[in-house]
């Protein structure tokens, strides 16, 4: 799958829901193929048990074995297929989402509040992080949370592409508003972005108040996640921890991205949330139109040649990857993605 880590959470706890919905036992498979990007060898087969404990009390191997032996027949076993996990993450009313899709919802705020009420309860239900993973969040807001007035900002670059992303300035007026009306003269803000300049930006405009954790970030459009020669284990913590820290804050700012909305699930329900969601829109193009946050805020500031030099490149491999044989491609070898990073 080319998704970032909370996609594929919420892959999973949507397989999960549709299970219930069949009396069904889910097993979840993320393995090599699945999963390439948060694959690690020595840490074992299955990438959700790196970062979460088992879903379900039937492993793979377990079904296997109830496979080999006629205690179940194939007839018993669904595969979702991934059009069918598609329809389930995208399309079904019912689904845990972080933001609609392709059914802009008439009342935003409404529907925004319903699925982050069935997220909050799914989470309780069914996801379990490794304490060992909660630890490194709680040795951070230990020796660094030190303020009463803590703001959290998620700020998405890189890749993001499926709604409007939101200017840094933006962000920053949420800021200035916020400690002007709550006459904060002490505050800290926690950074969550997978955009290096962002990190920068905030710190040249409140020095000495900016808290970031030392997660992979990315200075161009390619988004971390997909970086070669780092721990692939790494890049999940980086993102459960960013999320737990996140919900710590006693303010939260997000945008339409998928990290911000997750941590809403994990914060207490009195939390203020600032959601500039509620004003982004679903891109309804071909995925080949898209453009990355990076290219719609150029972020590095190019010129007007470079900006279509690089919006060029974006256009050429997303068309590539709409033929099947590049997508298998795509999926299967790790040379493929180097060269079709996108």
């Amino acid at each position: 799958m080319n998704a970032g880590f909370v996609a594929l959470i919420l892959y999973a706890l949507n397989g999960i829901r549709i299970a219930r919905q069949r009396n069904a036992l889910p097993v979840l498979v993320y393995g090599e193929k699945d999963v390439p990007y948060f694959y690690e060898a020595d840490r074992g087969p299955w990438v959700w048990e790196y970062y979460f404990k088992p879903i379900s009390l039937v492993s793979y191997e377990k079904l296997q074995q109830w496979l080999d032996y006629g205690i179940v027949t194939d007839n018993q076993v669904h595969v979702n297929t991934p059009e069918e996990a598609i329809q389930g993450h995208q399309y079904d009313e019912d689904r845990l989402a972080t933001f609609w899709a392709w059914e802009a919802p008439k009342d935003k705020m409404a529907w925004m509040h319903e699925k982050r009420a069935l997220g909050r309860k799914f989470l309780k239900e069914h996801l379990q992080i490794k304490p060992q993973i909660e630890a490194l969040a709680n040795q951070f807001a230990e020796k660094y949370f030190q303020e009463n007035d803590l703001i959290g900002v998620h700020i998405r670059g890189t890749d993001f592409h499926y709604a409007d992303p939101i200017p840094i300035s933006r962000y920053f007026e949420a800021i200035e508003e916020w400690v002007r009306t709550k006459q904060l003269t002490k505050f800290q803000v926690f950074v969550a972005t997978d955009q290096q300049q962002f990190v920068q930006q905030f710190e040249e405009k409140y020095p000495g108040k900016i808290l970031t954790t030392n997660a992979l970030r990315s200075s161009n459009h390619i988004a971390p996640f997909k970086k070669e020669g780092v721990s692939p284990y790494k890049k999940g913590v980086d993102v459960l921890v960013d999320i737990l820290l996140l919900s710590r804050c006693h303010y939260l700012i997000k945008g339409a991205a998928a990290v911000g909305e997750f941590a809403t699930w994990f914060a207490d329900e009195q939390i203020p949330i600032l959601d500039f969601a509620l004003e982004s829109e679903f891109k309804r193009v071909k995925y080949y139109k898209l453009r990355s946050a990076y290219l719609r805020l150029n972020v590095s500031n190019k010129n007007r040649m470079g900006l279509w030099l690089l919006g060029a490149g974006e256009f050429f491999i997303k068309c590539f990857m709409y033929f099947p044989m590049t997508r298998f491609l795509f999926n299967k070898y790790g040379w493929a993605r180097k060269i079709l990073k996108h």
